[in-house]
């Protein structure tokens, strides 16, 4: 597997195991029934030589004979089956208008091997000029459309510009009890189906159901290894499928809990329940793969008793294009492809079959999905030689043999190699596909490590990194992250693995993104072996956010979200009592443990929440010593001062684990979630770090140890964040131009309409003056940042008189009942805010623009502006909005 990506290798390599055919031999296209017709067009149930094909065989034969639904071959003894949509006929023509009995046909396509009816399903069609042509412009994922020409109970046949797709009758949105022809009839046009998979048979698979609303949102939410459960929607002979929350599933027959002869349905039937699956894999296909089996018991300890190196032995259970999936003891295993020996245009059912036993199975990896990774050509002579004469910095060529958007495979004369994306030469937005196939001849690479364990090089087509070593403690260096584990994510750093503990990855959670498999990060330089390379790294270290806090830790701080770190976070050689917090690692003082009770406790209370006091701190390590004494005491007589509801000013002490942290005073520390909008700026920010904030206490917990905070603006902070609305609109000032500073009437006059606007609409809203139309506060030519100084107001009494005057001359009096007017604070500065109820009676606008004309007119709050209504719109409205009251004389006025 590639290094560090197991999740994407497993992707790669399990896609096909992932795709349940629809019935024996179809591989995904289901073969029609023509038991109606076998008597009349002569299907031979005695045929025993039907296991010699396979599908994408090209045969020929001797039409026996023509009729509706298609024509009968004998291709050497076994009856074949074109149906008529197999056919190339043109509109109206019949098989009798081409076809005569006795009649020789060549290059027939094997798309089907109907067992049940003892035939070869046949296609003319799919082997024309062209057809692979148009089959090979689509890739799974993209969107069609195309015209249906048959349906069935089973699901729909669309005509997809030529190709052949199907939609089974569990990918239609189809209510209970509801069947595909209560919806669908022939010749009807469809649009918008998802392509699920393109199948061996040469037709694509295509869905409804998972391109419609929401599907994609609830497919998100699933994560490999989720135990899910759901309904079955349909038994096949080779697997089920499940419908998990709206969402389809599917469970190969190898994944069930059969006995030997037992096929799906002799356990399981359409509409039962389905509970405790294991999820092994979310296909591109928009489909969730599932496991009875990989959740059994014994299962994990079965998995748990192998380790990478092993040689195994087991039972082939089915044969791929992709490779080979073997029964290890109850234990599934995969051989990729490029894993197996064959000679060049060999694929594997050339050598392999299903039942066949294989022996010396070499094990390089173990997947998070539960199975075993396993390669025949890692095991064969002569690997492991010519594996040992290669050396780290030597300079090899090799042929792609797979290509993935996380890398590519080469064969190094008979050696596996992985490559890296960011080994690779690609400029931004560049995929490794649009550069390189498999079969390319790749020069001049780079071995950078030799993994033994798993007998692969990892290569590179890049000059090697300036950070290769020797290192320095508190050097800064770059970092390839290679997987997550638990607590913490694996690296590569001059041809090592190190393990960086969460504890010293960052302190930001918007900076989680960033630790993607195959993506560089920046890392800091703990301690360096005998070898002069680094054997301990941090990333939070390099962080300038992490400086800021870490100098704004306090002696005598009280922290009551400490998260002890497990003790295999920790050094081997540390037999301290270690705790996350926050910003920096603390050490619980030594005589408060022992080194046996410190052991226990880190794995007994590992990342479990705590109550310390900061003894001290130091920044230059990065570190400070904490105790667990006295801190109950010293809480509760701190939090004795603090009630609920309180405001009160706070300094921001740090920003870390999806939280801020406040000082109250004297040490005393309160928590409030931090989590930025996406494109919004935060409430607060790590730019506000040693700040003093406006808080307000939501909550106090004494028997928890912990004090929850909002922001004092986070009302309208969560408002202003929704953006411009039908029910919300921002206007940057009441009179001036804040560009210019100069009065403006354009600006009154978009107040005023919006005012009217929300009276006249049904539901009211609210204006927001003194922020831009992306809800920042407005700053003024002069670098003013309120409502009253870009307005030249003196004080906020004279601007809401300014104000109210202007809505009592130019819109009413009237109206000051259905208005709430006030100035509130809004991030460091002052804003209006207007509340509008939706008035009786229509509510017009004098003025004009320029506020001296006699015009007056009535405007509407839409969903992304304020409309002036005129003619016969205006009609409408004033008599649909406010029944047959409305003003006598109407103008329309442009």
């Amino acid at each position: 597997m590639p290094r560090g990506s197991k999740r994407r290798k497993k992707r790669r390599h399990q896609a096909t195991q992932a795709s349940l055919p629809a019935n024996d031999g179809s591989h995904g296209t289901p073969v029609p029934d023509t038991s109606a017709s076998r008597t009349a067009v002569g299907l031979s149930p005695e045929d025993k030589t039907l296991s010699d094909y396979r599908v994408g065989d090209i045969v020929s034969g001797t039409v026996t004979s023509v009729d509706s639904p298609g024509i009968l071959v004998d291709v050497d003894g076994v009856t074949g089956v074109i149906l008529d949509s197999d056919l190339p006929l043109a509109d109206g023509r019949a098989p009798a208008d081409l076809y005569s009995q006795g009649e020789h046909l060549a290059d027939l396509f094997v798309w089907g091997i109907a067992h049940g009816q003892h035939a070869l399903a046949l296609s003319v069609r799919r082997n024309t000029p062209g057809y692979a042509d148009a089959l090979d412009s689509h890739s799974v994922g993209d969107i069609v459309s195309g015209t249906i020409t048959d349906v069935s109970s089973d699901g729909i046949w669309v005509n997809v510009n030529g190709v052949i797709g199907l939609i089974r009758a569990g990918e239609l949105l189809l209510a209970d009890g509801q069947v595909p022809s209560d919806l669908y009839s022939a010749g009807n046009h469809m649009a918008g189906l998802f392509l699920g998979q393109i199948n061996d048979d040469r037709s694509l698979a295509l869905s409804v159901r998972r391109n419609s609303p929401g599907y994609t949102d609830t497919l998100a939410s699933h994560s490999v290894g989720d135990i899910v459960s759901g309904t079955i929607l349909e038994v096949l002979s080779v697997g089920i499928l499940v419908i998990v929350n709206g969402v389809i599933g599917q469970i190969n027959a190898s994944e069930l809990l059969l006995a030997d002869g037992q096929v799906p349905s002799d356990l399981y039937s359409a509409g039962e329940h389905m509970a405790d699956l294991f999820l092994w894999q979310i296909n591109d296909s928009r489909s969730l793969a599932l496991s009875v089996r990989r959740n059994s018991p014994g299962y994990a300890d079965a998995l748990a008793s192998y380790s990478v190196g092993n040689i195994v032995s087991g039972t082939i259970t089915s044969v791929h294009s992709t490779g080979i999936q073997v029964d290890v003891n109850g234990v599934i295993g995969f051989v990729n492809t490029f894993e197996l020996p064959l000679a060049e245009g060999q694929i594997p059912s050339d050598l392999y079959s299903a039942g066949e036993h294989m022996a010396d199975l070499f094990l390089w990896q173990i997947n998070d999905n539960r199975s075993l990774a396993l390669s025949v050509r890692r095991n064969t002579p002569s690997y492991a030689d010519a594996l040992d004469n290669h050396s780290v910095g030597d300079i090899v060529s090799g042929t792609i043999t797979n290509v993935s958007s996380g890398g590519i495979w080469v064969n190094v004369n008979g050696i596996i190699g992985w490559i890296f994306a960011d080994e690779l030469p690609l400029a931004d937005g560049q995929t490794p596909a649009y550069l390189y196939a498999i079969g390319d001849h790749l020069p001049d690479l780079f071995i950078w490590q030799i993994d033994r364990e798993a007998r692969d090089f990892l290569l590179s087509n890049r000059p090697r990194h300036d950070e290769d070593g020797p290192h320095i403690q508190g050097q800064q260096i770059k970092a390839v992250v290679r997987g997550d584990r638990s607590g913490g994510i694996n690296v590569l750093v001059a041809n090592t693995k190190i393990f960086i503990p969460n504890h010293e990855l960052d302190c930001s959670p918007e900076q989680q993104l960033h630790f993607e498999r195959n993506t560089k990060i920046d890392v800091v330089v703990l301690e360096v072996g005998n070898d002069g390379l680094a054997n301990r790294l941090s990333h939070r270290r390099t962080l300038d956010t992490w400086v800021d806090q870490t100098n704004y830790l306090i002696t005598g701080g009280l922290v009551s979200n400490a998260v002890v770190i497990p003790k295999d976070a920790m050094p081997d050689d540390e037999q301290r009592v270690a705790v996350d917090l926050g910003p920096i690692t603390g050490y619980i003082r030594e005589e408060e443990f022992s080194p046996a009770d410190a052991a226990e406790y880190t794995s007994f209370n590992a990342n479990r929440p705590l109550g310390v006091v900061i003894e001290s701190v130091d920044h230059e390590e990065g570190s400070a010593i904490v105790s667990l004494e006295n801190f109950d005491a010293r809480y509760q007589e701190l939090a004795d001062g603090i009630s609920e509801n309180n405001e009160c000013d706070a300094i921001l002490r740090w920003i870390a684990r999806n939280i801020a942290v406040f000082d109250l005073g004297s040490g005393l520390l309160g928590e409030m979630a931090w989590e930025p909008s996406p494109g919004a700026p935060a409430i607060v920010s790590f730019e506000d770090i040693g700040k003093t904030i406006p808080v307000r206490v939501t909550e106090v917990d004494r028997a928890g140890h912990f004090i929850r905070l909002d922001h004092r603006d986070q009302e309208i902070h969560q408002l202003v964040m929704r953006g411009e609305s039908q029910s919300l609109e921002f206007k940057a000032s009441l009179r001036r131009s804040p560009r210019t500073g100069e009065d403006d009437p354009k600006a009154s006059y978009g107040v005023l309409k919006s005012i009217v606007g929300f009276l006249n609409s049904w539901d009211g809203g609210t204006l927001i003056i003194g922020v831009d139309d992306a809800g920042a506060p407005i700053i003024g030519e002069k670098g003013a940042i309120d409502a009253i100084a870009v307005d030249g107001y003196d004080d906020e009494d004279e601007m809401l008189r300014a104000l109210k005057d202007q809505i009592k001359n130019r819109i009413g009096a009237s109206v000051f009942d259905l208005l709430d007017i006030s100035f509130i604070h809004y991030r460091d500065t002052r804003i209006i805010r207007v509340d509008c109820s939706p008035a009786e009676e229509e509510t017009w606008l004098k003025g004009g623009r320029s506020g001296k004309s006699k015009e007056e007119e009535i405007f509407l709050r839409m969903p992304a502006s304020t409309d002036r209504l005129m003619g016969r719109d205006l009609v409408d409205f004033v008599k649909q909005r406010f029944g047959a009251r409305g003003r006598p004389e109407v103008t329309s006025n442009s």
